[in-house]
């Protein structure tokens, strides 16, 4: 025997929708009052299904971190700015900087694939130069000029005493 409901499940819907929208108040006033009784059990339930069901969590996060990763890296670029370093499989991953050194929000990973345009690649120590320069009121720019005239200097295009 089937119910109407599966014989008729559009119709079935529309009057759902109907009902919600008729009670919709009453509905979420008990809802409310569920959630103030049982907040105990509620609160419980959910920290065990979080304890019983950690690894699809902490890998469903890691393939989110994953994609947006390479979203960036393909908006972006998968070269430091400053060195040239190369993002590549086992050879070590590229940071993401903020250029106007705003406070991150708390999910960055979306908020930078928002603002990709603020953002440069950067090495493990060219990102760790950078943040020492800033602390010590040094200047991005220079920094960048620096390691351009390197470059220049190990392909042999200037020598010693061209350095400004």
């Amino acid at each position: 025997m089937t119910l109407w409901r599966q014989e008729h499940p559009e119709q079935y819907k529309k009057q759902r929708q109907k009902y919600y929208e008729e009670h919709k108040e009453e509905i979420l006033e008990n809802h409310k009052l569920w959630m103030k009784k049982n907040r105990e059990y509620y609160n419980e339930s959910q920290r065990e299904w979080r304890k019983n069901n950690k690894d699809k969590i902490d890998l469903y996060y890691q393939n989110r971190r994953n994609t947006q990763r390479k979203l960036l890296l393909d908006s972006i670029g998968n070269k430091c700015v400053i060195c040239g370093f190369e993002e590549s499989e086992g050879k070590g991953k590229l940071h993401f900087h903020e250029k106007y050194g705003k406070e991150h929000p708390y999910n960055k990973g979306i908020y930078i694939l928002k603002h990709k345009e603020d953002f440069v690649p950067l090495c493990y120590r060219c990102h760790n130069f950078i943040h020492i320069l800033i602390r010590n009121n040094g200047n991005i720019n220079k920094l960048i000029e620096l390691c351009n005239w390197i470059k220049k200097y190990e392909k042999g295009e200037v020598n010693q005493h061209d350095k400004k």
